[in-house]
């Protein structure tokens, strides 16, 4: 290709401050059609002007990756590697968010990004960020299995629990309703025992920490400041009270019985003792001892010696521990412990007045049966 060249004046100045005609070189080049055109080299500024540019179209993954691993600048173009692949890196954190923060899982991730510098092939043909994609997803995996829960589960477990709820979710989307333990089997592969197993992990997967916060990073608040305490001074302290007077009560009742009844109860429930035990002690047979406890009992039970023991029972012991009413039944019935009750004491008063008027019926019909064959 033929080349002509031209000398333009240029005027400049020289130290002597005096006007100097400085040649401009302009190359006439011929293109393949005969035609020629004119270039003219490009000045320091234009120069400048343009080499980010091309500095920028050569730093692509590829290219920093192999500047890495030659030594060029390792921390700069690891440091620039991370930066520009920044967004594909906050995208996989934000899939595990839920199990660890996406800051500890972005620092996991350059671990991951320098694995993935160490064991590229670009021979391979693949893309850098497809296959580093690998090993960051993996990194924040062993991340989250060691650091993410309560209880460290192994990382076969939380992969068969992945699975699991995996396919859990599929099916209800699908049928509707939940899947038998038979169903699971088959789909999964494994045998009861198994599916046994990963449903324990995925339980014990589900374990929190009463250290962790909810509410937000800002907040300052536990799972633990939201469990309410089962202590209530108060009442603690009146029932601690009351049950001392009970104590007291029942023992004075005790102590009225027979001399035999009442040391039978004494050994058996102040000293624990066996009836075995309790009948050698007395120098009596074990049968003899419980013939003296179900009388004592039955004597404890009658009307006027336990009258005085009803208040502790209605308190302490009947609305409390035998039909609790629990915050979910609460909301679900809209109906508490007192109210229950007092429902529940109008129920056996019509079913005591039923059963009397029935009494009274039956012996009106006895009394007329008897008159009417003349036992009167």
């Amino acid at each position: 290709m033929g080349k002509d060249t031209l000398n333009h004046g240029r005027t400049t100045r020289n130290n002597s401050n005096e006007a100097v005609t400085k040649p401009r070189e302009i190359i006439i080049e011929q293109r393949g059609n005969n035609e020629k055109f004119v270039s003219e080299p490009r000045t320091n500024s234009e120069k400048a002007t343009n080499e980010p540019r091309a500095k920028q179209e050569k730093n692509s993954n590829e290219q920093l990756v192999a500047r890495i691993r030659a030594g060029i600048d390792t921390a700069d173009n690891m440091l620039a590697l991370y930066d520009q692949n920044h967004g594909f890196i906050h995208k996989m954190a934000l899939k595990y968010s839920g199990y660890a923060e996406i800051e500890d899982l972005k620092q996991e991730a350059y671990i991951g990004l320098c694995a993935a510098v160490d064991h590229y092939d670009e021979d391979k043909g693949v893309a850098f960020i497809s296959y580093a994609g690998f090993w960051i997803k993996q990194t924040m995996q062993r991340y989250i299995d060691n650091c993410g829960g309560v209880v460290r589960l192994p990382v076969h477990a939380r992969e068969w629990i992945a699975k699991y709820k995996k396919m859990l979710r599929e099916y209800r989307q699908y049928y509707g309703c939940e899947p038998s333990e038979r169903e699971l089997c088959h789909l999964l592969g494994v045998d009861r025992e198994k599916l046994h197993t990963i449903q324990e992990n995925a339980r014990i997967g589900q374990i929190k920490s009463l250290s962790e916060v909810v509410g937000g990073e800002e907040e300052d608040f536990t799972i633990e400041d939201t469990i309410a305490s089962d202590e209530v001074l108060e009442e603690d302290c009146i029932k601690r009270l009351d049950t001392a007077a009970m104590k007291k009560e029942l023992w004075i009742a005790v102590d009225k019985l027979p001399k035999e009844q009442s040391e039978v109860i004494r050994k058996r429930y102040q000293q624990s003792m066996t009836m075995k035990d309790t009948g050698e002690a007395l120098g009596i047979a074990a049968g003899a001892v419980q013939n003296l406890e179900s009388k004592a009992m039955r004597t404890l039970r009658m009307p006027r010696r336990c009258r005085k023991f009803k208040p502790y029972f209605e308190q302490y012991l009947s609305a409390h521990s035998f039909h609790h009413v629990g915050v979910e039944n609460f909301q679900r019935t809209w109906m508490s412990e007192v109210e229950r009750e007092a429902l529940r004491e109008m129920e056996w008063e019509k079913e005591h007045e039923r059963i009397m008027r029935e009494a009274d019926q039956v012996l009106a019909e006895n009394a007329r049966i008897k008159e009417m064959l003349g036992y009167g």
